[in-house]
């Protein structure tokens, strides 16, 4: 049996197959649960750029080496509240069976729409104030600029990586 997805021979494509193996676009987008140490870390980094060498914890400051640690315990729990959302494509059936049963609430529409895109982590309607809630304004956006390229992108771009390519070359090499 051939892959549904190879066209080397038009007069033999099955449609029908590729239609059966097609899947909605999806997009995906990291938020942090603790973004508020992302103002510590830089803090941090500039009081470690002000600091000499020779500078010594014994004089009562820290010393470049105790700053490092802190960092590094920021960034591991900046990295701990990280959570990776992925959205899919909505259908427009979906999309008016959101706005209806919203009655008109512009958030309530949102809230509806984004439950039904949310393909992980799954989210409920009452959930996404709460979420926007903790996570601010401008973290939330990101959430919504996701869910809407992954609904509206006219395109779909063949992804290209850097990493990718040099890591295939090493490994050729």
């Amino acid at each position: 049996m051939s892959d549904a997805f190879t066209k080397s021979d038009p007069d033999v494509f099955d449609l029908d197959s590729w239609i059966d193996g097609a899947k909605l676009p999806e997009k995906s987008v990291t938020v942090y649960g603790r973004a508020d140490l992302v103002a510590r870390w830089e803090e941090l980094d500039r009081q470690l750029s002000a600091m000499d060498d020779n500078d010594d914890e014994r004089l009562g400051g820290n010393t470049p080496a105790t700053i490092a640690a802190e960092m590094t315990k920021v960034r591991a729990d900046l990295d701990k509240s990280a959570l990776t959302f992925t959205f899919r494509a909505v259908l427009e059936d979906e999309r008016k069976k959101a706005e209806k049963d919203a009655a008109g609430d512009d958030d309530k529409i949102a809230y509806n729409v984004l439950s039904v895109q949310a393909v992980k982590p799954r989210v409920s309607p009452e959930q996404w104030p709460k979420i926007r809630a903790k996570i601010g304004e401008g973290q939330f956006f990101a959430l919504l600029e996701a869910s809407t390229a992954a609904a509206y992108e006219r395109k779909v771009s063949v992804p290209f990586s850097l990493a990718h390519s040099a890591a295939l070359n090493t490994q050729n090499s």
